[in-house]
Parts: structure tokens; C-alpha cells; sequence
């Protein structure tokens, strides 16, 4: 899945709305102050809801949600009560508990890498895509967008997405492919997707009149979002991409992918010799998954190493366990976040649980672990090496930093 940021690299978004004449045109929604406006609004459309029969709200849902809403329906307070009764539909449709369906896993539509400040970025295989119905596609887009708004988009920070659609085959196909099914899931995408989409690249070698269908039913903000690109200026992908996130057909750096699809990858995550890496920060509502990804990938018998090492990589100290089965997993605290990371090979878990494991099973009684971690209130840095053998985990420890950070 993908190795996603250190918060060191967080990037402060730009404008967070962009206020023209009486109307707001967000681009961030989340954990920043409302316009006297949006607020007003956002009162009246609580009062109508009370109003009406109750409605299933997800345990995520917040103002920010309802926010969305009003925006889509340029703050009609009628029209959102009623938009919101469709999206929230919606929304209970969507399992991501299920296995992904053959689209993301033939690679129709899938993500790799970021734009230049770490929004993901999804690949859309035009080609492929028209060799599975309407329904099957639908459901491998909500399922992908929505995964990574729950586990990878960070609130304030990234709350969008940036997406290239290949064109890669005859216009006589496009042109069909328009019906009224394809318009109608678009136009309900702007909703339910509202703010999640920055922009939108199509590549192609043909007239771009034939996307004049699909021009028509875009709101303005999402007209905006839309650049149609021809191939022999694809090079203007770097503007938003940096080239080593690119593949190489983009003009990238990065390898095509052919297959391995899913999960999806960093390509700039090289991993040799099964080398597996754990990052570990603050954040424990990035912790999900990581014990189940590492079981499914590990093996039934193996050593386990521990080292700890001091800021100059020079390990301090060094200790080999037996691990059988899933002993290494038993006692491992399971957490249901709001978001998660993606990663190549490799999962994440929160500091205070990595700690508070080692610190209460079989690590506790390593020599000299304890005073270590309480002599250096620190960052950490855990690699483990996964073969068919061993298992490697080191422990950097740097002095001198006041915060658990990655």
C-alpha cells in the first residue's frame, strides 16, 4: 500500500476558500474557521433536518460533511436536505470490507504515486475499462476513492485527489461509451464526491469535441477541474506530477506497471530482497491493517531480531527471538481509525502501541531496553527485514527531539 507522509512533510494548504461575490468556492473543508456565510447556512440546514425523520449519519460525519453538501447545492438550504437524504444512500452502499473486484486488481483504475503535494494520483486504463459494464466500473471507483479518503487523506492537509484517464482507443468507443447510465453516475460523483477530486487529466489523440457530452453536465467547478491534454503535450503532466511518480509512458521515471496492481504502490519504493519497512508515528488512526497485511505476508516459523541502535546506526544492543506461528501478533492492540496508510510492503502503527508492546511482552525483559527508551524521549525508526529465515527489527533512537514523531 502506499508509504504515505511524515509530518515534516506536510505541505500548509494554499487559500482555503477563494470568496467571489456571494459565493464561497472551497478548497479545503476540513479543521478550519467557517465564513459568516457558511455558518449561517450550515445553522438553517441543521434546523430543517431536525425536522425531518431521523437520518443514519456515519460515525465519521461532521460539519465538514454537511458542508459539502451545501456547497454542491450552492447553499440551497431545500436542495441540500434533499441531497443529503441521496448521499447518505449512497454512502451506506459502499462496503470496504469487501475484497476489491477484478477492475482495480487487472489495473482499469489504479494509484500510483502522488502530485507535487502529496495528493494520490489514480490511473484510469480507458481501454480496459470498456471491457467491463458500467456497474462493475462504478463499483471499483467508489470503492478506491472511498478507501483512500478513509485511510490515506489527511483532514486540512490533503483532502483531494488528482486523476489521469488514459485515452488509449477509438473514438468510436468514447463516443459510445457516453449513454445516459455513464452522464448520470457523473453527475451523482459531483456530489458524492464533492472537494475530493483537485483535478482531472485526459489524455488523448483524438478531436476533444467528443467530450463535449460529458463537459455539458459539470457544474463550473468541476468544468474547471477538468484538462483535456493531448499526447504530444503530455510532458505538462510534470507541471502537477513529479516525473519520478510518472511512469514512463507519461513520461515519467517510474517503471509501467503491467501487473501487481493491487495494492497499490510508491514507485518510488524500491524493495529488494523482501525488505520490509515499518514507519512509525503519532498517529493512531493510521494503525489499522498493519497486523493483518504482516501476518498474511509472513511466515508460519522465523527468528526475530531486535537491535537497537543510537543516532549514528551503530547498534547499542542486540538479542534473537524464536517466533512460531502468530505468537509475535497475540497481544497486539487492534484499532478501528478513521484513516490508514498505504504502503508498499509496509504498514504503520502508532508509537504508543509499538512502545506499550514492547514494553509489556517478551521486550520487556530484553537487557536494557527500558532505560534505553527512558533515557531517550525520541523518534523512532523501525525496519524489519522479512525472509524465509529471519525477521530483522532496529530500533534508531535520536536524542534531543521532544516529540514522537515520524
Amino acid at each position: 500500500m502506499i508509504d504515505y507522509l511524515r509530518r515534516e512533510e506536510y505541505i500548509e494548504p494554499g487559500s482555503d476558500k477563494i470568496i467571489i461575490g456571494n459565493r464561497i468556492h472551497r478548497k479545503i473543508f476540513e479543521k478550519i474557521k467557517m465564513h459568516p456565510l457558511e455558518q449561517q447556512c450550515l445553522k438553517n440546514f441543521k434546523l430543517i433536518l431536525s425536522q425531518m425523520p431521523p437520518l443514519r449519519l456515519p460515525k465519521y460525519w461532521q460539519d465538514s460533511d454537511y458542508l459539502r453538501v451545501l456547497a454542491f447545492h450552492d447553499y440551497d438550504i431545500v436542495k441540500s436536505a434533499q441531497g443529503l437524504v441521496v448521499h447518505l444512500s449512497w454512502i451506506h452502499k459502499i462496503d470496504l470490507s469487501i475484497r476489491p473486484n477484478e477492475l482495480l486488481l487487472n489495473g482499469v483504475l489504479y494509484v500510483n504515486g502522488f502530485d507535487r503535494v502529496f495528493r494520490p494520483v489514480i490511473i484510469i486504463n480507458l481501454q480496459k475499462a470498456l471491457e467491463y459494464t458500467l456497474p462493475l466500473f462504478q463499483q471499483a471507483f467508489d470503492f478506491l476513492l472511498c478507501l483512500i479518503i478513509r485511510d490515506v487523506l489527511i483532514s486540512y492537509y490533503i483532502e483531494s485527489v488528482v486523476i489521469i484517464i488514459d485515452i488509449n482507443t477509438h473514438p468510436h468507443k468514447i463516443s459510445k461509451s457516453f449513454s445516459a447510465e455513464l452522464l448520470n453516475y457523473i453527475k451523482s460523483c459531483q456530489l458524492n464526491f464533492y472537494g475530493r477530486i483537485h483535478k482531472v487529466f485526459i489524455l488523448h489523440e483524438i478531436n476533444q469535441e467528443i467530450f463535449y457530452p460529458l463537459l455539458k453536465i459539470l457544474k463550473p467547478e468541476f468544468e474547471e477541474k477538468m484538462i483535456i491534454l493531448e499526447k504530444i503535450n503530455i510532458i505538462q503532466l510534470q507541471k502537477q506530477i513529479d516525473p519520478k511518480y510518472l511512469e514512463q509512458k507519461f513520461l515519467g521515471y517510474s517503471q509501467n506497471l503491467y501487473n501487481n496492481f493491487w495494492p497499490p504502490k510508491n514507485p518510488t519504493k524500491r524493495v529488494e530482497n523482501n525488505f520490509l519497512q515499518i514507519q512509525i508515528d503519532d498517529n493512531q488512526s493510521k494503525s489499522n491493517h498493519i497486523l493483518s497485511i504482516y501476518k498474511n505476508e509472513s511466515i508460519q516459523s522465523s527468528q526475530f531480531t531486535l537491535q537497537v541502535q543510537n543516532e549514528e546506526n551503530e547498534i547499542i544492543f542486540s538479542e534473537i527471538h524464536q517466533i512460531l506461528n502468530d505468537e509475535s501478533f497475540q497481544g497486539f492492540p487492534e484499532y478501528c481509525p478513521d484513516s490508514i496508510l498505504f504502503a508498499e510492503n509496509s504498514v504503520q502503527i502508532s508509537m504508543e502501541c509499538v512502545l506499550q508492546e514492547l514494553t509489556n511482552s517478551q521486550f520487556s525483559e530484553v537487557k536494557g531496553f527500558n532505560n534505553i527508551q527512558n533515557d531517550y524521549d525520541s523518534q523512532r525508526y523501525i525496519e524489519q527485514h522479512v525472509n524465509t529465515e529471519q525477521q530483522t527489527c532496529k530500533v534508531n533512537i535520536k536524542p534531543s527531539c521532544n516529540c514522537l514523531i515520524m
